[in-house]
């Protein structure tokens, strides 16, 4: 997807998070997952944890670094394997984003999207069916080519 977005000259922002992380808070706390479903930041911010206020404002690698001592371990090997791939993908324009939770429930470790302004443009993850470990990806096209027409207009 980075380098059919490439080949447009399009730089969308890349957001890189992982399903287990809001499902390990959600375990910790006894938070009904629906929190992180509808985004409910104000109630995750309000829950009496400083690693979950601090984790809800991770958008770089070097965040990921600070704030390894703090979260539990439980939460750490997800954030670990987000860093890996945030720095194997080389990729500017990026955010990290540990607490986004995603609505295709077949994601089961780290997923991603391609986001330029409110539109979607890319995503994709990893998931396992019946033992097989797969990644995959789709791009909208709807939404890309909308987004390339907007660009020719201006």
């Amino acid at each position: 997807a980075k380098e059919l977005f490439e080949s447009f000259d399009l730089a969308p922002v890349l957001q890189i998070s992982h399903i287990a992380i809001p499902q390990i808070v959600c375990r910790l706390l006894n938070l009904p997952i629906s929190i992180f479903e509808h985004g409910e930041i104000e109630k995750i911010l309000n829950q009496n944890e400083e690693w979950l206020k601090r984790l809800a404002f991770v958008n770089t690698v070097g965040d990921i670094d600070e704030i390894l001592p703090l979260v539990p371990s439980e939460i750490k090997t997800a954030l670990l394997e987000i860093k890996e791939l945030a720095q194997a993908v080389k990729y500017k324009n990026l955010r990290i984003v540990p607490l986004y939770y995603s609505k295709m429930r077949y994601y089961d470790k780290l997923f991603f999207r391609f986001l330029d302004g409110n539109a979607v443009l890319s995503g994709g993850g990893n998931y396992e069916i019946e033992g097989i470990k797969s990644s995959g990806f789709g791009v909208y096209t709807d939404a890309l080519i909308e987004n390339l027409d907007q660009k020719e207009r201006v």
